[in-house]
């Protein structure tokens, strides 16, 4: 087959031309028309009943994740001079497009009791200046409802909430928004020399997609400079290169136009593609050079070169980067649309890749000139030729040693795997050095926390929400919500008990629920004093008065602990509501994320198996030999005990990008398990099998790529440490420690095994596969015969049958 295609790109270069310029014309048109993701990545399948709740929440509660939480630290909150700005800070937010309102301490509304018309009403706190001198001792002493909301317990830190219109919470104008606020914030700091700490949902969102705009266009940079860099030190040939450059950057545009096609947006995880392809795109380039230019060498033929190249590593390479596609594939297996997406655009952007560097890099060496002596000397090179040497050494005369470290390597990894823990944080994906994560850790500290957890009460009646034995049942709620650390929550029954100091013409000792019969002569004044135009309202029950909310912010807790506060939340309701009839469930953000972590973990590790199966099915496909596979599993499993073990002894948790590194970096580090075997068995055939001789063959020439592209992997996976996501972070550095490893394994202990094991792996099977994956040098060649004129000036006009 490989054969035949190089014939035919061959014999019709023109053809292959325009097809390949057709196809990037439509992948560019196609990449243009890519769009941003401006939500945090769904880790949860649309069925999923946490989902589904959630997705329920937003509809029928207005105030939903809207809110950016401003916060500035200061000693005199009610210095004239520190109000002024503050207040026109906020009169100034207001006026930006997509700000719905800006709630400062100046629009705090008391309830007064009118006595003359029987009803309650709202009115500012504030109506002057002279008041707002004395605001913080007026709100934390005379109005309970709002303590710790404006000004936290000890008076340090004042705070302000902006909310966005939900209109534009999930697009492109949340940047624009944001960016507004900051410039504003930026004019507050000039004039006060005081710091504005901001954080909440929008904010941290906002924070992703800006950071990750930035980071795609760095990291397709990077990986190209450090790949180009390696690329040409090993090669020291400019041109190599640039064709090289050209081959993986077709396949970034068509993993962008991949994209487009399916309709994807752009993720935090999907805008990782385009590096990768770049990363694992350049080892197909460097096989099939390094080939091309070692036929060359052999008998200066350059059309018969390119032949061969094709003809005899075309299935080598076209396997190996089948199973790194199918680490990838495994992961469309999950039901979450972010691992799916992610999934199914890399592993057929790197089957694109594979198919641009066949072509592209045939019809270059077609039309350029012949390679020169300077261009294939770095097969001569003394440092490469010494490190060879010690492979060949190491695996003739020191496998005792090999075994040896690989039992220490295997069990230290075992002990650190004892150590791993499953966790996860929304936070993950910041800097821990970062202005946004300091600044919420502020707000955490200042007010209690920053991420919404919610939980909704059903009474299984419309129009039950404001009974008092509801108000009560809240307040029981709220109460024991308290003894497990959430001082401040928010319910109907703080505006009871709001309800109740106005009837008392606020006496601030009357801030409580409302006895029963307290509640019966208030009854009058209620009617009438909130309906369900009231946004407040609207925010803690729903349209028909059945479902109720208590709101509060929790602080940035890893799964573990989201799922201990959860538990203990459940408890409390279960508890207070035994013999109400009433159910209640909880949700959010927080509790959304908590549940698609725990998914992803639970899907990741079920592709892991599934990438392992599929990879080794095809292996046995490829070399019909189950021991050799179990020998090739074996050595591509010690590299992923060992960044298990890593993981455990760093203190590096378990979660979903941690996790992704597994998949990855097996079906990459198989490649070089295939390419060995594959030469390995040819030369068995040459040798008329002499096991020692076939594999220093196999060490020879596969030992040279095997080195230059892991180093290159290595390199291109490290750039992914200079991210401002955690997860990116974690994932840039696991993975290249475990590629790093598995190039040792597949050069020293894989050729070992052979050597050892030879009576029992090189068996008959293994001498006739079904498939020939690196075609034996003495097959015969079409007979594609370039003259000398064709070889001196580059031409390939002229070819003859």
């Amino acid at each position: 087959m490989w054969d035949r295609l190089a014939v035919w790109i061959i014999r019709q270069p023109m053809a292959m031309i325009l097809l390949l310029a057709a196809s990037l014309s439509f992948a560019i048109f196609r990449a243009d028309e890519v769009r941003m993701s401006y939500q945090f990545s769904r880790l949860l399948p649309v069925n999923d009943s946490v989902h589904i709740r959630y997705e329920w929440f937003k509809k029928n509660f207005a105030q939903v994740s809207n809110t950016v939480i401003l916060a500035v630290e200061t000693t005199s909150p009610e210095d004239q001079r520190f109000l002024d700005h503050w207040l026109s800070l906020a009169d100034s937010l207001r006026q930006v497009s997509g700000v719905a309102e800006v709630i400062t301490f100046s629009n705090a509304l008391e309830l007064k009791k009118d006595v003359s018309n029987a009803k309650f009403q709202f009115k500012p706190v504030f109506e002057g200046k002279p008041s707002m001198s004395r605001w913080v001792s007026i709100l934390n002493d005379s109005l309970p409802f709002y303590r710790g909301i404006f000004v936290n317990e000890d008076g340090s830190a004042v705070l302000a909430y902006v909310q966005i219109d939900t209109q534009s919470l999930y697009n492109e104008r949340i940047i624009t928004i944001i960016g507004e606020i900051q410039q504003m914030l930026n004019t507050f700091e000039a004039s006060t020399g005081l710091e504005v700490k901001i954080s909440g949902i929008p904010y941290l969102r906002m924070g992703n997609v800006a950071q990750l705009k930035k980071e795609i266009y760095q990291f397709v940079l990077l990986a190209t400079g450090v790949t180009a860099l390696l690329f040409f030190l090993f090669l020291r040939n400019l041109k190599a290169t640039l064709i090289s450059l050209f081959v993986v950057g077709t396949g970034v545009i068509w993993s962008l136009a991949l994209m487009s096609i399916f309709d994807f947006e752009i993720t935090l995880l999907t805008s990782l593609i385009p590096p990768l392809v770049i990363v694992i795109g350049i080892p197909n380039c460097i096989f099939l050079i390094n080939k091309f230019h070692y036929e060359y060498k052999n008998h200066k033929n350059r059309i018969l070169a390119l032949q061969r190249t094709i003809a005899k590593i075309g299935n080598a390479i076209f396997f190996s980067n089948l199973t790194t596609a199918f680490g990838f594939f495994a992961l469309a297996f999950t039901r979450s649309s972010t691992l799916v997406e992610f999934g199914l655009v890399a592993s057929l952007s790197i089957l694109a890749v594979f198919v641009h560097s066949i072509v592209i890099i045939t019809l270059y060496y077609l039309y350029a000139p012949a390679p020169k002596e300077r261009h294939i000397k770095h097969f001569d090179r003394r440092w490469l030729g010494g490190w060879i040497r010690i492979i060949q050494h190491a695996v003739f005369n020191k496998r005792p040693l090999i075994y040896g470290i690989g039992a220490v390597v295997i069990l230290t990894s075992i002990a650190g795997m004892l150590k791993m823990e499953t966790s996860g944080r929304i936070t993950d994906d910041l800097n821990k050095n970062s202005k946004t994560y300091q600044d919420l850790k502020f707000i955490e500290e200042k007010s209690g926390g920053v991420e919404p957890l919610e939980i909704i009460i059903d009474t299984k009646k419309n129009l039950s929400a404001r009974r008092l034995n509801t108000i009560k049942t809240l307040a029981a709620i709220q109460d024991s919500l308290k003894a497990i650390g959430i001082e401040r929550s928010m319910s109907l029954a703080d505006l009871s008990k709001f309800a109740t100091q106005a009837y008392y013409f606020g006496d601030p000792a009357a801030y409580r629920t409302p006895t029963t019969q307290e509640s019966r002569f208030m009854s009058r004044f209620l009617k009438g004093s909130f309906d369900q135009s009231n946004v407040l309202m609207r925010s803690l029950n729903d349209e028909s008065g059945r479902f109720l909310r208590i709101h509060t912010l929790v602080r940035d807790l890893n799964t573990l602990e989201m799922m201990a506060l959860r538990n203990q939340i459940e408890a409390i309701l279960d508890q207070v509501m035994e013999d109400t009839g009433f159910t209640g469930f909880v949700t959010g953000a927080s509790v959304l994320f908590l549940e698609g972590t725990r998914y992803l973990v639970r899907n990741l590790i079920q592709s892991l198996g599934i990438a392992i199966l599929l990879i080794s099915m095809l292996m046995f496909y490829l070399f019909r030999s189950w021991k050799m596979v179990l020998i090739s599993l074996v050595t591509n499993f010690i590299p992923l005990l060992f960044t298990a073990g890593f993981m455990g002894f760093a203190g590096i948790p378990l979660k979903p990008s941690t996790l992704l590194v597994f998949g990855i970096a097996f079906g990459i580090s198989v490649d070089d398990t295939i390419h060995f075997l594959a030469k390995y068995r040819q030369d068995l055939q040459k040798t008329d099998w002499d096991i020692p001789l076939s594999i220093q063959m196999a060490i020879n020439e596969t030992g040279v790529s095997m080195f230059y592209t892991s180093v290159i992997l290595f390199s291109g996976f490290i750039i992914f440490t200079f991210s401002g996501f955690g997860g990116t972070v974690a994932l840039g550095l696991l993975v290249s420690l475990t590629l790093l490893v598995a190039m040792l394994t597949n050069l020293f202990l894989l050729p070992a095994f052979a050597l050892s094991l030879h009576r029992i792996l090189a068996d008959e099977d293994f001498d006739n596969p079904p498939i020939q994956v690196v075609d034996p040098d003495d097959a015969p060649d079409s007979e594609l015969i370039e003259t000398s004129e064709d070889n001196k000036a580059g031409s390939s006009d002229q070819f003859g049958k």
